[in-house]
């Protein structure tokens, strides 16, 4: 629709209310207020009796409480629902769309404890014996893919949105999805995450004492051994990647020659029987033949500018110009901290007397519905 007011191809958009227009106040009183009177659209909500092209100042004036309303109720269902959620996942019940890959839902009761998928979970089964066994998880998924078995999102009919170009292939974020998921023990883990608000699709992670763990839910597909061992192995590649790859100039170094960000390798040499790891910066636009192919020792390279900057900081910490901005700096920042907190202390004092109003509105609201 909002295309087409774009092209101009509407000039009247009609709805049953104002709830079914939307129930965010604000994004309500934006299309109301500014974006339909600059688009010269008209807008009517039938039940509300609301016209914006007829001068009916009484239902324009209720129209913002009754948007706020309509947002009260949007808030008040989202609890609703978050409540049962988190009832039914305290109670062992499985209320995810899909279910972990290896094991299905009960066809009588969805909600009922995971079974075990006989062919999905000999696969699972064998893919953490391929990792014990030394294979990488990228070894693991040319083995997968050449035997062309299906990966999770393809077996289990995920109806995704965006589908990359490897959807139909398995790729190493899906195999340590599994290796690192402790449903395969037989633990129920939900309420991992949470929506940022009512209002927002975005999620956030919650700390593991908030999860909701349910212990011998339903049948494990790995023993407690095999388990750590493969989070051992995990966990040791881990480190010694972070170790030897951690570069600090990342994103902030420039080639000389075409001022392109530089890329930071880190090569296995040889030298008199003894392997070692040395790293190098080069031009990323340098591997295409855009510029000059030239290594430069990445820790010398390191050591110059910590070094350097190093120097600058005692030099400009030890005098009378900086220790001079340092105390004119606190004193600003308290003269501003006093100023915020007025005006905090105001806007809480306003925010309060609103929020009163709109719970009588509301209450006189219900009270009338009676």
């Amino acid at each position: 629709m909002i295309r087409d007011i774009e092209d101009n191809k509407v000039n009247m958009v009609i709805t049953k209310d104002l709830s079914r227009l939307g129930r965010d106040y604000i994004k309500t009183g934006f299309y109301i207020e500014s974006y339909f009177p600059e688009k010269n659209i008209r807008y009517v909500a039938l039940l509300d009796n609301l016209d914006t092209f007829e001068d009916n100042s009484s239902a324009s004036d209720i129209t913002p409480f009754k948007a706020v309303l309509n947002d009260m109720y949007a808030k008040d269902i989202s609890k609703k629902i978050r409540s049962v959620c988190k009832q039914k996942r305290e109670n062992g019940q499985y209320i995810s769309a899909y279910p972990p890959y290896g094991y299905k839902k009960d066809k009588n009761d969805k909600l009922a404890h995971l079974l075990v998928d006989e062919y999905a979970s000999n696969i699972v089964k064998r893919i953490f014996e391929m990792y014990i066994n030394g294979m990488t998880t990228y070894s693991i998924c040319d083995v997968l893919n050449k035997e062309n078995i299906e990966p999770p999102a393809v077996y289990l009919n995920m109806n995704l949105v965006h589908r990359s170009k490897d959807y139909y292939k398995w790729r190493p974020t899906s195999v340590q999805k599994i290796i690192k998921n402790e449903v395969y023990l037989g633990k129920l883990l939900q309420g991992k995450t949470k929506k940022l608000s009512y209002k927002s699709k975005k999620k956030i992670d919650l700390p593991r004492e908030l999860w909701i763990v349910e212990e011998n839910a339903h049948e494990p597909l790995v023993d407690i051994d095999t388990f750590n061992k493969v989070q051992q192995i995990l966990e040791r590649k881990y480190n010694t990647r972070n170790r030897n790859r951690e570069y600090l100039l990342k994103g902030i170094t420039y080639c000389h020659n075409c001022g392109n960000k530089l890329t930071f390798v880190t090569k296995t040499e040889k030298y008199k029987d003894n392997k070692y790891e040395r790293r190098y910066a080069i031009c990323g636009k340098a591997t295409k033949g855009q510029c000059i192919r030239q290594y430069n020792n990445y820790d010398k390279l390191e050591n110059e500018i910590l070094s350097y900057i190093r120097k600058v900081c005692i030099l400009n910490t030890n005098s009378d110009t900086y220790k001079k901005a340092i105390l004119k700096k606190k004193n600003d920042n308290t003269e501003i901290i006093k100023d915020y907190l007025s005006h905090i202390k105001v806007l809480n004092e306003k925010m309060e007397s609103l929020n009163k109003k709109v719970e009588q509105i509301y209450e006189d609201r219900l009270n009338r519905c009676h």
